[in-house]
């Protein structure tokens, strides 16, 4: 783990979920970060079961509870190890411990073929999202945001990528340890903003108009954890301007209050991204083929929405009622059921060929062949579907053996 050592203590009440004794109370998926066990994460690239009830995407992978389609990318950007392939070897020396979790292109432009899915998890901030929401106030906050803010580095530029082609309804981040909400509106009316390119920068406005919830910026305790619903309607919240001509004073360069675990890898400049990336990331060509089955309509607007670390006052936890975006998908189970998702299964399956174990990432085919290569898996997986064939077993057991024997008790 890229930690300080005092972190690194494995605490008893983790090991009992670790190694099966406890399950967890309700199901929980995840992704990762840039602090988790590499290693252990590695064993479940394609996804599986950390604990009992834990599911992990794994680098990237999209999964269904009940008709729900949840995406996930792990790990956060990092320009220059961004066009490599997943070379880390265990034990990993002190640059592999951190490389390991930083995001690739391969994983990227997997996730760039699915059609919408309801729910998209980063552990990365999309680059820029910053603009769809109260800015001023999250400066108050977090003053030290400001430079990486008008730089437009603060945040990862392939997952704003993802944000503006899958537009899924509903966006969930971590990584800058603060409660913030934005409202990107991918149908903008005339004269309003939509998405901003990558690379795009802007000064950071003085004021904003209002926050998701509908109060106006300082009205709110913000020692409270709030429970406010972002399912309000799009027409009410309209984007932030995309040129704001207002700008902040400077604030402070760090958080003196603080703790700072985080890697000191450079700054994550979307402009520095290479233009064969850059081009490559938003060329038409890597557009997704097509859908696997069924209509599944795009959503309007993507409801952004961060949280803080799990700490007494920190606003950690947040409510939401979420519906499956499929067209007549009602059905509800009690508890959930956890499916595969079978146009993931088959994107999968066509550009595993690509993956690289080693530094040099393969180049992955251009869509006109990429596509056919999708269509034959999906195919494959649905003439041989039957009922009940796509759930990744009971989540009872871990799916890769602990290293961590069981208890005598």
């Amino acid at each position: 783990m890229s930690v300080p050592d005092k972190y690194k203590k494995l605490a008893q009440i983790w090991t009992r979920y670790y190694i099966g004794e406890e399950k967890a109370s309700v199901l929980t998926i995840v992704i990762g970060g840039n602090h988790e066990a590499s290693n252990y994460m590695w064993e479940l690239y394609h996804g599986g079961w950390l604990a009992p009830n834990i599911y992990y995407t794994g680098g990237s992978g999209c999964v269904k509870v009940g008709d729900l389609r949840i995406a996930g990318a792990s790990g956060i950007y990092h320009e220059k190890d961004y066009r490599l392939g997943h070379h880390e070897r265990m034990p990993y020396d002190k640059s592999n411990l951190r490389s390991a979790y930083h995001v690739r292109f391969y994983d990227v432009m997997k996730l760039r073929q699915l059609s919408s899915p309801d729910v998209f998890m980063s552990h990365d901030w999309p680059v820029d999202i910053t603009r769809y929401g109260d800015v001023a106030g999250l400066l108050k906050r977090k003053p030290f945001f400001k430079s990486d803010i008008e730089k437009g580095e603060l945040g990862s530029p392939p997952m704003m990528d993802l944000l503006r082609s899958l537009r899924p309804s509903y966006w969930f981040s971590a990584h800058l340890h603060c409660k913030f909400e934005a409202l990107v509106n991918h149908e903008p009316e005339a004269g309003e903003s939509s998405v901003p390119s990558l690379g795009q920068t802007s000064a950071v406005p003085a004021e904003a108009e209002m926050d998701l919830s509908g109060g106006t910026v300082g009205t709110a305790n913000p020692d409270e954890i709030q429970l406010d619903d972002l399912d309000d309607t799009l027409e009410s919240y309209p984007p932030l301007a995309a040129n704001p001509s207002q700008s902040m004073e400077s604030g402070p360069k760090s958080n003196p209050d603080e703790i700072l675990i985080e890697d000191d890898e450079g700054s994550m400049n979307a402009a520095q991204v290479s233009s064969e990336s850059t081009t490559q990331v938003n060329s038409s060509d890597n557009v997704r083929p097509g859908k696997a089955e069924g209509i599944q309509r795009m959503a309007r607007g993507t409801r952004f929405l961060a949280l803080d670390k799990c700490l007494p006052g920190r606003q950690y936890l947040h409510v939401l009622d979420i519906d499956p975006a499929t067209p007549g998908s009602d059905r509800r189970t009690s508890p959930p059921t956890l499916t595969y998702d079978r146009e993931w299964l088959a994107i999968s399956r066509a550009l595993h060929p690509f993956l690289s174990t080693e530094r040099h990432q393969t180049a992955l085919p251009p869509v006109w062949d990429l596509a056919p290569l999708i269509q034959e898996s999906q195919r494959i997986y649905h003439d041989g579907a039957g009922p009940g064939q796509y759930g990744p077993a009971t989540g009872k057991e871990p799916t890769a053996t602990p290293l961590v024997h069981k208890s005598a008790n």
